[in-house]
């Protein structure tokens, strides 16, 4: 493709053309009497270059197109816009002439008119360069009318306006500058029935089918990696509402394949939009193919993050919102830092998790909190950096709003030193609004929790670790929950709660402090729910003929193999049915997406 003919054409049309151009540089002027009154932006009407353009109507396949440019402070206005956004883009509503018989094969055409398309402020060039831009037919159309959205490259030149093309008739219905975005929805953003496709500079067909869409182009609009200036955009995918979500053991699901990777979606009554970090793929700028449960799918963007989750001097303050089953395998490449990364929970704001890059990174962040918090022997008292080097506190860390406050405030009150990396920790807290800071120097308790493990454990555990602290999690700021657990705590069978009590206080990793009912309760909540229950069993079991707990308490440990761990494992499925059908999660599932 090298002239107008068959760029700005489908087919060949050479003549027509020809004496459109010689049309066009005739018709050409400012004059805008006529023209159509909502094309406009920045108070300024674009500046008509065609009759066609004046009335926003084509209606003759002689004369299939509209030209116009910007004014100048449209032009500066867009500048302005993709500066201030970190991109921008024009969308159109197109309608087809309903009235009018349509050909069999009619298709429309929306591109950019650039600053070396011009012989003079208002004329044309007789020819034009090859160009990319979006294309469909408009047998895709529903009621007629479709909504178009081009970006404009993030490195490309401003376009100096814009054409439009039809060979069946058809008019412009409002064009308006927009936030950049590739996809598509079934339904605009403004509630009609009318389909909308954005498309990144590379342009592309309109496919309404939506059973794909084609995100190879997103490089040139959006950030290609993470870093302290950067971000690698989200993809959001928005699903019609659902009542019958399965069972625990067979849920609903929506499956879709991005570049290499499959993920499964696990639908939730409650939750009908779906967050995905780019930056959690193997391949973020790929095409992405929806192979189950396409017709769940009301809509499917990608966008820029929010800036006030790049690192602010270096340091990564506020999590990337995601679904937490991309955690455990996250491209480590992808992280903000080198030493950890940062997520808050989607489905659940306000709980943050750490992912560090090993556990002595770790060690420096919690362990003095562990000890303080939650280890028999040391609650309330602060060790000291040695303890820290030479001490392991926990694999996986939780700690509620109440804990944190606690903690900062007494270090403030006895004049603790502090590490580095704690002194970030609770820059990270203030910045999330999990503890807040009084004008005396001490701490409230905000909302939420902070929950983190490390790359130092193997895939397995960090499976596991992830369902257990988050499961923590959700206990320290879910009000609701928490009820439902000193319910089913109080009732649990008093043998298999003393196993259990007696296994965390003399385990020589644990040494929980049994006179803490808070604690008590909220670990009796994630031992149920950090694995499935088939697989509760034999972990219990384990305990009760494996660990040192035969040697101490050898009745309870006969009284669980006797009774097969059925207690924790009835207890285990009356949770896993619950967390299912409130939020989609499970007993050893915290996650919605898996891959």
């Amino acid at each position: 493709m090298n002239k107008i003919t068959k760029t700005l054409l489908i087919g060949s049309f050479a003549v027509m053309v020809l004496c459109l151009l010689i049309f066009c540089l005739g018709a050409t002027g400012n004059s805008s009497a006529n023209f159509h009154a909502s094309l406009e932006m920045n108070g300024e009407h674009f500046i008509p270059l065609n009759k066609n353009a004046q009335s926003a109507e084509v209606s003759s396949s002689s004369k299939p197109y509209m030209f116009y440019k910007f004014t100048a402070r449209q032009k500066d206005f867009i500048a302005e816009y993709k500066r201030q956004n970190g991109g921008a883009a024009l969308q159109v509503l197109i309608e087809a002439a309903s009235a009018k018989k349509k050909s069999d094969d009619g298709r429309f055409e929306f591109g950019f008119l650039y600053e070396d398309d011009f012989l003079s402020e208002t004329e044309l060039c007789p020819e034009l360069k090859a160009r990319n831009s979006v294309k469909g037919k408009f047998e895709s159309l529903v009621e007629n009318k479709i909504r178009l959205l081009f970006c404009i490259g993030k490195d490309a030149a401003l376009p100096s306006g814009f054409y439009l093309y039809g060979s069946d008739a058809f008019s412009l219905g409002e064009v308006k500058l927009a936030e950049a975005k590739i996809g598509w929805s079934k339904f605009s953003e403004v509630q009609e029935n009318i389909p909308l496709f954005a498309f990144g500079p590379d342009g592309g067909f309109v496919d309404s089918s939506f059973l794909a869409v084609d995100f190879s182009s997103a490089g040139k609009v959006f950030a290609n990696a993470n870093s302290l200036g950067t971000l690698l955009p989200k993809v959001e995918l928005q699903f019609a509402p659902i009542e019958d979500v399965g069972t625990p053991d067979d849920p609903v699901t929506f499956h879709f394949r991005a570049g290499n990777e499959v993920l499964k979606v696990i639908r939730a009554k409650k939750l009908p939009l779906m967050v995905i970090q780019t930056s959690s793929l193997q391949e973020p700028f790929s095409s992405y193919e929806f192979i189950r449960g396409a017709d769940m799918l009301l809509s499917v963007f990608m966008s820029a993050n929010d800036d006030s989750l790049l690192p602010s001097n270096g340091i990564v303050l506020r999590g990337l919102p995601t679904d937490l089953g991309l955690v455990a395998d996250w491209p480590q490449s992808n992280w903000r830092r080198a030493d950890y990364e940062l997520y808050e929970w989607a489905e659940f704001p306000g709980i943050i998790f750490f992912d560090f890059a090993n556990s002595k990174i770790q060690d420096q962040f919690f362990t003095r909190l562990a000890y303080f918090v939650e280890k028999e022997g040391y609650k309330g008292t602060f060790v000291d950096d040695d303890f820290i080097l030479n001490k392991h506190g926990y694999n996986a860390h939780d700690y509620g709003a109440a804990s944190l406050a606690k903690f900062f405030t007494q270090a403030e009150r006895q004049k603790v030193k502090l590490n580095d990396c704690e002194r970030l920790l609770k820059n990270v807290l203030l910045a999330n609004s999990i503890i807040v800071q009084r004008d005396d120097g001490s701490f409230a308790e905000g909302s939420g929790a902070v929950v983190s493990m490390s790359r130092s454990s193997t895939p397995e555990l960090r499976k596991k670790f992830l369902a257990h602290e988050c499961w923590h999690g959700i206990y320290f700021t879910n009000a609701p929950f928490r009820n439902l657990v000193a319910g089913l705590h109080k009732k649990f069978n008093p043998k298999a709660r003393e196993f259990l009590e007696l296994y965390w206080a003399n385990n020589p990793n644990l040494h929980y402090d049994r006179s803490d009912d808070f604690l008590m309760k909220n670990e009796f909540m994630a031992y149920m729910l950090q694995q499935n229950p088939v697989e509760a069993r034999k972990y219990f079991m384990a305990w009760a003929k494996d660990s040192f707990m035969p040697r101490i308490a050898p009745k309870l440990c006969d009284y669980v193999v006797g009774n097969d761990a059925e207690d924790f494992v009835s207890m285990s499925s009356l949770l896993d049915s619950w967390t299912f059908e409130n939020w989609g999660l499970g007993a050893g599932r915290v996650s919605l997406i898996l891959r």
